[in-house]
């Protein structure tokens, strides 16, 4: 039950009081091991102050203090077109790192949330990510973007005077060199369900990412090819059909029984099978094929480096992707070359 105020509190704002000089409030920041705790204490008027005067105090201060905190940012950011206009899960991922970041709680028990914006520093996100990597390890990379993007924005609309972001560290990333061999894969394809076989193959044979398996719908395939709609700004393509792919195509088309979806990846009950439903798909099959576990495991996305590293011909070309950069990143075959002499 909460404790009535005292008399000499009676009528003023919530968490307002008064002392011998002022009438100010005590933010209150929530429980923490049982305890209230609360912020600093803000000077709100005079103690000759009436208590209108108080009220009105009150009102702007609340008015002002919602209207700089990166909490109320964040609430903006997202109704602006910089956030509306970025791709679903690139918005879905960024709603999750912003939420974990504004609902931090600092040293002194205060959210990041209610940090006045214009006060965040550089140093104060390098902290941030420097501390977050410890229990989330390159996590706090994929947080720092997410709060630059909305720290920018705010700075580009008057909000605050610059990005405080920009000239932070992040943490360093090692990319990633596992290659899958034919032995590894075959024994992994022979404990996966139907379905994950077909994806299996899709990821591989088309270089395709989860996403895009199980969004591929069977208009996007014809008699001789698969059009792949590649996400993360790499080039749509036509894929021909081989030997191998249409055995995949002709599985995927014996699982269906009468559905009425379209998607070429379907679950028990003839629905598109979901990204998650992938992943544990996925972990049931590695246990079956490797139930020694391995000291290196491979994951669903390496298939789609395999498949780079594999291709015999333009590798860029077979990612679909702009940038070498991207190329080096999925071939991981050891390169061959010759002695100088």
């Amino acid at each position: 039950m909460t404790r009535p105020r005292l008399r000499k509190n009676t009528g003023l704002p919530p968490y307002v009081y008064k002392n011998k000089w002022h009438y100010f409030y005590r933010p209150y920041l929530g429980m923490e091991n049982g305890k209230r705790v609360f912020g600093k204490d803000i000077v709100l008027c005079p103690l000759n102050s009436s208590r209108g005067e108080v009220w009105t105090a009150f009102n702007e201060m609340e008015a002002g203090a919602k209207s700089n905190t990166l909490c109320y940012l964040v609430s903006q950011f997202k109704k602006s077109m910089d956030f509306t206009q970025k791709k679903p899960r690139t918005q879905q991922d960024y709603s999750g790192d912003l939420e974990r970041i504004i609902n931090t709680r600092t040293a002194s028990g205060q959210s990041f949330g209610s940090f006045d914006a214009r006060t965040i520093k550089t140093h104060t996100v390098q902290r941030y990510v420097e501390e977050r990597s410890r229990t989330a390890g390159v996590r706090a990379n994929r947080e720092k973007a997410a709060l630059s993007s909305c720290l920018g924005w705010a700075a580009r609309n008057g909000y605050i005077p610059s990005n405080p972001c920009i000239g932070v560290k992040g943490i360093k990333e090692t990319p990633r060199d596992r290659y899958v061999t034919d032995e590894e894969y075959q024994a992994l394809y022979d404990a996966a369900p139907s379905n994950l076989k077909v994806a299996m193959e899709l990821a591989y044979l088309c270089r395709m990412r989860k996403i895009e398996t199980v969004e591929l719908k069977w208009q996007a395939v014809d008699d001789t090819h698969v059009l792949v709609k590649r996400k993360k700004g790499s080039k749509t393509q036509l894929v021909e059909r081989g030997e191998r792919l249409n055995k995949a195509l002709d599985l995927a088309k014996s699982l269906r029984k009468n559905v009425v979806c379209h998607n070429v990846l379907l679950n028990n009950r003839g629905l598109a099978l979901t990204g998650s439903a992938i992943t544990t798909a996925w972990g049931k099959a590695f246990k079956k094929a490797f139930p020694q576990g391995m000291e290196k495991p491979f994951t669903f996305h390496d298939l789609k480096a395999k498949g780079v590293s594999d291709f015999q011909g333009d590798k860029q070309a077979a990612t679909g992707d702009y940038s070498p950069r991207m190329v080096r990143t999925y071939d991981r075959q050891i390169e061959t070359i010759a002695a100088t002499r």
